[in-house]
């Protein structure tokens, strides 16, 4: 998702996440769907990049 579709959903009236998508490219086909939601505190460590992660592109 981009911010452009984002806005795109917003202007429209969509408001909300994501429950089913599905992705891939012309070898890989990867559907992912959301199966349980839960509200918590969770610790600010779990959304922290962790050390010596590299981005491989």
């Amino acid at each position: 998702m981009t911010p452009a579709a984002v806005d795109q959903l917003k202007q429209m009236g969509c408001m909300g996440f994501m429950l089913k998508m599905q992705t891939g490219s012309k070898d890989a086909n990867v559907p992912m769907e959301l199966t349980k939601i839960q509200k918590g505190d969770f610790p600010s460590s779990m959304f922290e990049i962790p050390a010596g992660y590299k981005e491989d592109k």
